[in-house]
């Protein structure tokens, strides 16, 4: 354990390091080896930054090997976990799908300039203290180790899924971001997450297709000839997600701290005929109006967590909302000389120009998020 002269630990600073059981902050002649914050959720991603201040070059080993995101690099460092006032050496898992995805080579010696630096990226499976031991030399020759010790940083516990939304009532053919934390359940070319509807269905987010992991093949009609296309992204959230094709290859746990954005589409089969001859393929449609929910499956706790949105049409002008409080859907009613304004029964009735209008089919007067308002394709 190190505190400072007025017992506060070492890592309020990220410049602030543990040396001789006091804490000093980081010489501008010396070899400094810092993280970009001192506290982290579990599984989010750590960055390291690694500078060299001497004069001279110095020289380390590291393991590289080609790699997915969820793998882990023996790193040109050691992570240093306190346990029970000490500080031990441990060893970060080289979790991968299978061998052709992950391949550790042997370690080879990299060379650092005289004032530069070099950034990493690390993940840390478990809560805890922690620390970087970092090893180099002065020479090419490996025998005379030096060390440089970074900053203490905390890895908080994640107990559970949280998925987060600014909103929870979105326009038609309005991006919808969302942000999941904690840890999920995913396969290659599988999103951790599914959106469902109204009727319990699943959204149709990945492009189904026939061709090898990584990219599939489609086909579409052209100058009435049969084209085909090959399809690198299959998922519109990021490459990090369903860059598989239609063969699953592993799935495993982990942790996610990542924002998503769904573009409110599905993908839809169509079938043409092209060439004298029929082709089936799929491309992607705006979902309708209506009750959501992202789904996902929280592993610590093993259950699913559920976040409830709604698609809201874009009504006519003419329809009105008033946004008054409410509770529950009874809260709400339609006001005015055709109904037209949802408003809320604990505020003053609203008046307006008798013009008669027909309410439009599949729209109703709602409490959503404790405001009463007209929503789309929804039953009360």
């Amino acid at each position: 354990m190190c505190y400072g002269e007025e017992g506060i630990r070492c890592y309020i600073l990220p410049s602030c390091r543990c040396v001789n059981n006091s804490c000093e902050i980081f010489r501008s002649d010396e070899v400094e080896v810092r993280t970009d914050k001192i506290e982290y959720e579990q599984g989010e991603k750590i960055r390291v930054i690694i500078k060299n201040n001497l004069n001279q070059s110095i020289w380390y080993e590291e393991q590289m090997g080609k790699v997915f995101d969820h793998c882990f690099l023996k790193l040109p460092s050691k992570v240093q976990k306190l346990e029970n006032e000490k500080w031990d050496d441990i060893e970060l898992p080289h979790k991968c799908c299978n061998e052709l995805m992950c391949r550790i080579g042997s370690p080879i010696k990299l060379k650092l300039e005289p004032k530069t630096k070099r950034e990493i990226e690390l993940k840390i499976p478990s809560s805890g203290t922690y620390r970087l031991k970092f090893v180099y030399y002065l020479s090419n020759d490996t025998r005379k180790e030096n060390y440089a010790y970074s900053n203490e940083f905390e890895i908080k516990a994640v107990n559970g899924i949280t998925i987060t939304m600014n909103k929870t009532v979105f326009l038609k053919g309005e991006k919808i971001d969302f942000r999941i934390d904690g840890k999920v359940h995913v396969c290659t070319n599988k999103l951790p997450f599914s959106i469902i509807k109204s009727d319990g269905e699943p959204v149709r987010l990945k492009h189904s297709c026939a061709g090898f992991v990584g990219s599939g093949v489609d086909q579409y009609c052209e100058n009435g000839k049969i084209v085909s296309k090959r399809i690198y992204q299959l998922c519109n959230f990021s490459r990090k997600w369903c860059y598989g094709c239609s063969d699953l290859i592993a799935c495993w746990d982990t942790y996610i701290h990542e924002n998503f954005t769904w573009d409110q589409k599905e993908y839809v089969e169509i079938t043409e005929v092209c060439d004298n001859r029929t082709i089936h393929r799929e491309i992607k449609k705006f979902v309708p109006s209506g009750i959501y929910k992202i789904v996902v499956y929280d592993v610590v706790n093993q259950e699913y967590v559920e976040s409830e949105f709604t698609i809201k049409a874009r009504e006519p002008e003419w329809l009105i909302s008033t946004y008054g409080k409410c509770k529950t859907d009874e809260d709400c009613y339609g006001g005015g000389c055709s109904g037209e304004i949802c408003q809320s029964r604990f505020e003053e009735p609203q008046y307006s120009i008798c013009i008669v209008r027909q309410i439009p089919a599949n729209f109703y007067c709602r409490c959503i998020d404790g405001k009463c308002q007209w929503v789309s394709n929804t039953k009360k």
